[in-house]
């Protein structure tokens, strides 16, 4: 894996740089985490699977706003890597439009920031949705998502070439798209392991880790 690395899953799935803040420094965690009123909200449990090269994810929660159970293992190993309490940094990828739409073969085209993304074998149903997507580098992205609250099964008539995702509220399977893309953009940057260094070294720490395209940020995890 190339280091470029600074879990975005917007310029770069978690830029080349790695930080963890001091607690004197840490500010309220909805300041560090802001809401972003333009996208629907999760109301009820779902879980995320995406898998690429020798490894597969699993990331669980009640709201894609709030925090995120990540568990990640190795294809080789029946014991997770890590289990790690984790935010996505949806701010991190500040535009992503729609610039090619095929029905027939349920694919799109998407353009975030600075990099390309093609989604493919869209399949959805009342309230799961599955597909692969892939960016510039090749690098292909396997995803399922189980238990959104919300009727997916009609994704591909709701999206049309100019869109942007993270401005509509059509529904949350803009939110679905916006979370793949952030993490495919680290993967396609090759931040993966950039992010699960950072990840892992936040989790050690007894932190909760932000995720970006290209950096990991460790915070104070919330009291429950």
């Amino acid at each position: 894996m190339k280091q470029i690395f600074s879990i975005v899953l917007a310029t770069s799935l978690l830029l080349v740089s790695f930080s963890c803040k001091k607690d004197n420094n840490e500010t309220n965690l909805k300041e560090e985490i802001p809401t972003k009123e333009s996208l629907p909200k999760t109301k009820e449990p779902f879980t995320i699977n995406f898998s690429y090269d020798e490894y597969t994810n699993t990331l669980s929660g009640d709201s894609f706003e709030s925090e995120l159970t990540w568990t990640r293992h190795s294809n080789t190993t029946d014991k997770p890597d890590f289990i790690a309490k984790v935010y996505l940094d949806l701010h991190s990828i500040e535009q992503i439009d729609v610039i090619g739409v095929e029905k027939s073969t349920s694919t799109l085209e998407l353009k975030a920031d600075n990099n390309n993304f093609l989604i493919t074998n869209i399949a959805s149903s009342r309230n799961n949705l599955s597909f692969d997507i892939k960016g510039v580098n090749e690098r292909l992205v396997k995803f399922n998502i189980t238990g959104l609250d919300a009727d997916c099964s009609n994704v591909m008539s709701q999206v049309y070439v100019g869109q942007s995702l993270t401005n509509s509220k059509v529904g949350i399977w803009t939110l679905v798209f916006t979370a793949a893309c952030l993490v495919a953009a680290g993967v396609d940057l090759y931040c993966d392991n950039v992010i699960v260094k950072g990840v892992a070294s936040c989790t050690q720490a007894g932190k909760c880790s932000i995720v970006r395209t290209c950096e990991v940020e460790c915070i104070t995890c919330p009291k429950n």
